[in-house]
């Protein structure tokens, strides 16, 4: 997640001619696992910064990451959870696109979610949770995905949880994706989270929604790889007031 958003802060600083500074959150991006290389080559947000020195080295890396990601015992499976993966991206994006005001938008990425709900319930009766062997990382990273987008289903969420904590434990998931999805169940269970992965606007700025224990959060963050709180929401709000300064 935090290669995620370090990529749309380096996107956001080419789009306002900081280049220097976009190259920067790209390198973070790249550290914090972003291997999007397709994405990366075609992406015309960062059409300012190819040209700089040290870009060609950090899309190499990427070239050289994303490689490692597909390698799958099931590749035909692997390659259904991509393409599930891709709809859900594009149904939530068509409706940040509408600021979440378009319900036939909205509409559609609950049809999504709920279908690819139901198709990998399907895959997990036959295979078990997905693991890296099976689909590859980014495979097992598009499961966790949609698993993470499941909130209609949140006895589907709380089912899977210990299958990924037990494939985590064995080197077949990412600490990093349960601590999320943790979360999410914790979340959607009314529970206070653990790992502050779940934010919300509260007069203008982002917060964690309820949090145990919230004087040991980093601590609990730190054991999973995730950046600090502080870290973490500040990310946030410099993509916020990236996406406020591009308005016209």
């Amino acid at each position: 997640m935090i290669g995620r958003l370090a990529y749309n802060a380096a996107c956001a600083a080419s789009l306002l001619t900081e280049r220097e500074e976009a190259l920067v959150w790209l390198e973070r991006a790249v550290e914090e696992g972003f291997d999007d290389a397709k994405h990366l080559q075609k992406d015309p947000d960062l059409s300012n910064v190819r040209s700089l020195p040290g870009y060609a080295a950090l899309e190499q890396r990427v070239i050289a990451a994303e490689a490692k990601q597909y390698e799958a015992a099931d590749p035909v499976l692997r390659d259904e959870l991509l393409k599930r993966m891709e709809e859900d991206q594009a149904a939530r994006s068509a409706l940040v696109a509408s600021n979440f005001q378009d319900e036939a938008a909205k509409a559609k990425m609950m049809d999504v979610d709920a279908r690819n709900t139901t198709w990998l319930k399907g895959v997990i009766a036959k295979h078990g949770w997905p693991g890296s062997a099976l689909v590859g990382r980014r495979g097992t990273f598009a499961a966790w995905l949609l698993v993470q987008h499941a909130d209609q289903d949140v006895a589907f969420q709380s089912e899977v949880l210990p299958m990924l904590e037990k494939a985590v434990a064995q080197g077949e998931g990412s600490a990093k994706d349960l601590a999320y999805l943790t979360d999410r169940v914790l979340v959607n269970t009314g529970k206070p989270q653990r790992y502050a992965t779940q934010l919300e606007e509260v007069d203008g700025k982002m917060v964690p929604k309820a949090l145990e224990a919230p004087e040991k959060v980093n601590e609990r963050r730190a054991a999973v790889g995730l950046d600090t709180l502080e870290e973490y929401i500040a990310a946030f709000e410099r993509m916020k007031a990236a996406a406020t300064q591009q308005k016209p």
